[in-house]
């Protein structure tokens, strides 16, 4: 398969500040395999939420960190399109490792 980026991940995507409000994972959570998958959500009448869409961050089948679209950026309409790609997915990841 072939992706292609759509950008670079939001200029205001800074995890620290995340980490301060929801706390930080575990120095062993971080030790083991992590994966990141990104869920899109749906409204009630079956419509694309592109603000609850969310990438979550899993150790084995247990959610570490879970982040909202609207969580990662205050401009939605012009970041989703890079946010829901598997590279930021893998910048998502080295980040977390990193923090």
């Amino acid at each position: 398969m072939n992706f292609e980026r759509k950008g670079p991940p939001p200029k205001d995507f800074y995890l620290s500040d995340f980490f301060e409000r929801k706390g930080s994972p575990s120095k062993c959570s971080l030790e083991v395999q992590l994966k990141a998958r990104f869920l899109k959500a749906a409204n009630d009448d079956g419509s694309h939420n592109r603000e609850s869409s969310k990438w979550e961050v899993m150790e084995g089948d247990r959610v570490v960190i879970e982040l909202t679209v609207k969580e990662l950026t205050d401009n939605i309409e012009l970041d989703y399109e890079s946010i829901a790609t598997p590279e930021f997915g893998r910048v998502l990841l080295e980040k977390i490792r990193s923090n």
